[in-house]
């Protein structure tokens, strides 16, 4: 990832400065760049966005496998799938930072061992009727509050992600959580991540990229199958009236070198 964000500047640049780590400049675009770094260094910490792991967890050797020490991850959600399978290919549990640029890192977790986010030691939090947190840091300014924009399931110093406040819509007069949608959906083996909107003439539409590409759908009649299985799942936890009408199936969704989605290109899939 690029230092040019915080995750990136705090792990990237940082951390290796204050663990006296080298720090190797180039960006990683490709697995085999990784699988060639393994041939010149004994031990490796990767810094990584959920979008690059998606792409290329399929790729790591068992060279690069012995090198790499730790994986930190952030900039976005790590699907549980993709999690699980460093875990049981390459033996690696991702350490993974739940933070944002305001409030700095909030939370960690390894997926694969346990799927509560812990909160880091020193931090104070409130958990409010709407569901999200107000923070309270030493990463923060003294006397300075932070009301995050997530729901959340507080328990103790852990807690479990239900997802942005912005992403509860209405819907034929129901309310529905886009991120609890594509969370259900990205428990099919098949799916390695969704991404669901809201078009303008008011009609839910989702994009899926599958983890195999060889399952993409090639015509309408397999289409179809797909789209029934997906449906299926669904409807164990939401109403018919809430399913998308729309549906777009994709080898990766988009994102930019920042490892964030592009959602303007998720749009264009539909015009």
């Amino acid at each position: 990832v690029t230092h040019q964000h915080i995750y990136g500047l705090l792990f990237k640049l940082l951390l290796p400065v204050f663990n006296k780590h080298n720090i190797h400049c180039e960006t990683i675009e490709y697995p085999e760049q990784l699988n060639e770094m393994a041939l010149k260094f004994d031990t490796l910490v990767f810094i990584a966005s959920p979008s690059y792991l998606v792409r290329t967890c399929e790729y790591f050797n068992q060279t690069l496998n012995q090198s790499i020490t730790r994986i930190f991850c952030s900039g976005g959600a790590l699907s549980e799938a993709v999690a699980k399978r460093f875990h049981q290919q390459h033996n690696h549990s991702i350490y993974e930072i739940y933070g944002s640029t305001e409030t700095g890192g909030i939370a960690w977790r390894q997926q694969a061992l346990n799927n509560k986010w812990l909160l880091f030691p020193n931090h104070k939090v409130e958990w409010l009727s709407d569901e999200t947190l107000m923070l309270e840091s030493d990463f923060l300014a003294k006397g300075t509050l932070f009301q995050t924009d997530d729901r959340v399931l507080l328990n103790g110093r852990t807690f479990d992600l239900l997802g942005r406040v912005d992403r509860i819509i209405k819907l034929h007069e129901k309310r529905l959580s886009l991120d609890e949608l594509e969370q259900l959906l990205q428990s099919i083996p098949l799916i390695s991540e969704s991404y669901c909107l809201l078009l303008n003439n008011n009609t839910l539409a989702i994009v899926i990229a599958l983890s195999d590409q060889n399952n993409l759908p090639q015509t309408s009649v397999e289409k179809k199958v797909l789209v029934e299985q997906c449906k299926a799942r669904l409807k164990s936890s939401f109403d018919a009236s809430l399913l998308p009408r729309k549906w777009r199936f994709v080898t990766k969704l988009p994102y930019n070198t920042q490892g964030k989605l592009v959602k303007s290109k998720i749009e264009q899939l539909f015009r």
